[in-house]
């Protein structure tokens, strides 16, 4: 009993903080960087990821990121567009030439340090491996 209780807490853990898809999508909208992995020397997972696969997971997802390039902020329309390739890719071949118009900077981190990187836009296909 002990191991199961064990194992189901360990299964929850990921999205432990989420009341549900809305949580995070507010999470993924208002993200402060846009990163994947883990950030800083401790590798820790950012909020923002942890919503984005929460998004994911759901059985919204396509609508929810559809939403989300709209809505979001830089950040978020990144994770948004990456969502949509992931889900939707004709609705991500829509989308992407007009995004990559945009001059808008983004917020990136990476593994090794918390201090953002200003990253335009139109670079996001190298880092999101877009094309």
């Amino acid at each position: 009993m002990r191991i199961a209780g064990i194992s189901l807490l360990l299964a929850a853990w990921p999205l432990g903080g989420w009341a549900g898809t809305a949580d995070a999508w507010q999470q993924v909208a208002t993200a402060k960087y846009f990163a994947f992995g883990g950030i800083g020397f401790a590798g820790i997972t950012t909020e923002s990821e942890i919503g984005f696969r929460a998004i994911l997971a759901s059985g919204t997802a396509a609508s929810d990121f559809r939403r989300l390039l709209k809505s979001g902020n830089p950040q978020g329309r990144c994770y948004a567009l990456v969502g949509l390739r992931l889900t939707d890719r004709p609705a991500f071949e829509e989308e992407i030439d007009a995004f990559l118009k945009v001059q808008t900077p983004v917020e990136t981190a990476s593994s090794l340090t918390v201090t953002p990187v200003r990253a335009r836009i139109h670079s996001m296909p190298t880092m999101m491996n877009a094309r």
